[in-house]
């Protein structure tokens, strides 16, 4: 299945550094008996990948890995 989309800026650390403030947290609506689970969609061009880097290694460090984290990274596909 082939979707499009607009081209534009990725920004994936300002994404995690969001996660980091706003989720699985209490007031979020976090549950202890619930598995927490992140699904991060992204084209996988950061446009700043060293502050993606320190974004992950914080949230990774504030989640203290108790969420299953996965990429959905998807591409432009160019038929001829």
């Amino acid at each position: 299945m082939l979707y499009s989309y607009n081209a534009g800026s990725t920004h994936t650390d300002t994404a995690l550094k969001y996660v980091e403030a706003n989720s699985f947290t209490k007031a979020a609506g976090d549950r202890d008996q619930v598995a927490n689970i992140l699904i991060v969609m992204t084209d996988g061009q950061s446009n700043t990948p060293s502050a993606t880097t320190t974004a992950a290694t914080s949230l990774h460090n504030h989640l203290n890995a108790n969420v299953n984290i996965h990429f959905i990274i998807f591409q432009t596909l160019i038929h001829e």
